[in-house]
């Protein structure tokens, strides 16, 4: 046999080979083929989580909330339809019988159930549910604390327009609670609440500019918000003006404008205030000088331990007649905290 015949003789066993080989493999890839055809119409290859129209599975609904059966006996009349109201799904209802049981209002009090409902409304989306687990997360009750979760509520409220929780955010942000410091964040929720008339927000955001921390200093806008906020009863902002017109900073001096917010700070039992205005009496700064009523708010301010109005007070007595010392210590023991008006 020659080299030729040889190779054409492998040849052909070569092809017999493949031959055999394709009458087996073929019948196979077209079996295959077949069942990836009907197993795409019949929907039974979609992927895992999904039903055979392409949707995902509606959700599995949350448990219903319930109370236990010796609570729901004790509930009044009106209890027990803000009770049907939150069976039903109403947030608003859910958020009262939460908020029942975390005060222990007309049943006894239980702050992990309680927790659950608030949770319960905050998902559905109440907003003031929202805020009210935020003040739960952040300070522990009925849950275990959790600031960056708290943050997480509040923002929810906050974006829905919650002033309350604006204000937490900015405090959050402030203080670097469950988040890291960020002063313009923070100056970015101040002024949020403080233009929807929060005074704590206004105060805050008279203090960011004064100082300039997150804003650009100003000093008119510092003692705009720091107006806006005493307006409203804010004692700390009231101080904070009685000592910029006191001293001048960044306005005019002016002895009776600071006469007027230390007053105002004075009766609320602001002891630092206190002291000013009892120095004010005692110097006479923009009111006639009356050592009865310096005594009576510096002695006041010392029963708080403001160590300077102490030392004034070595100045004021030996003035003071037996007489004038008497009245003086009647006006102090007369006097009763002022809270401002809502």
């Amino acid at each position: 046999m020659t080299a030729t015949d040889y190779f054409r003789a492998m040849t052909r066993r070569a092809h017999r080979l493949l031959f055999a080989a394709a009458r087996i493999v073929l019948p196979v890839l077209l079996l295959a083929l077949l069942a990836a055809c009907s197993d795409k119409k019949s929907g039974t290859n979609q992927p895992a989580g999904q039903s055979a129209d392409g949707k995902k599975p509606a959700a599995k609904p949350p448990e219903p909330l319930q109370l236990p059966a010796e609570t729901l006996a004790d509930l009044t009349e009106a209890s027990k339809k803000v009770y049907d109201a939150a069976v039903k799904g109403n947030a608003e209802a859910i958020l009262k019988i939460g908020k029942m049981l975390l005060d222990g209002e007309e049943f006894n009090s239980d702050p992990e159930l309680g927790a659950k409902w608030i949770r319960r409304a905050a998902e559905s989306g109440d907003l003031y549910a929202q805020y009210e687990l935020g003040e739960m997360l952040r300070n522990g009750n009925g849950v275990e604390a959790n600031d960056a979760e708290a943050n997480t509520w509040y923002r929810k409220a906050a974006e829905q327009g919650s002033v309350e929780a604006q204000l937490a955010l900015g405090l959050a942000y402030e203080a670097g609670l469950g988040t890291k410091e960020d002063y313009v964040e923070s100056a970015k929720w101040y002024t949020k609440a403080a233009e929807k008339g929060n005074p704590e927000a206004q105060f805050n955001l008279g203090m960011m500019y004064r100082e300039g921390v997150g804003v650009k200093q100003s000093h008119p806008e510092a003692i705009k918000w720091f107006q806006f906020a005493g307006e409203k009863g804010n004692v700390n902002a009231q101080y904070n003006l009685g000592e910029i017109y006191y001293r001048g900073n960044g306005v005019k001096q002016n002895y009776a404008e600071a006469l007027k917010w230390f007053t105002a700070a004075s009766k609320q039992g602001f002891p630092l205030a206190q002291s000013s205005l009892g120095q004010m009496y005692r110097t006479g700064d923009g009111v006639t000088p009356d050592l009865v009523e310096a005594y009576k708010w510096l002695q006041l301010a010392a029963n708080q331990r403001v160590k300077h109005a102490t030392k004034v007070m070595d100045l004021v007595t030996p003035q003071l007649t037996p007489e004038q010392l008497a009245e003086a210590q009647r006006r102090v023991s007369e006097f009763t905290p002022v809270k401002p008006a809502p």
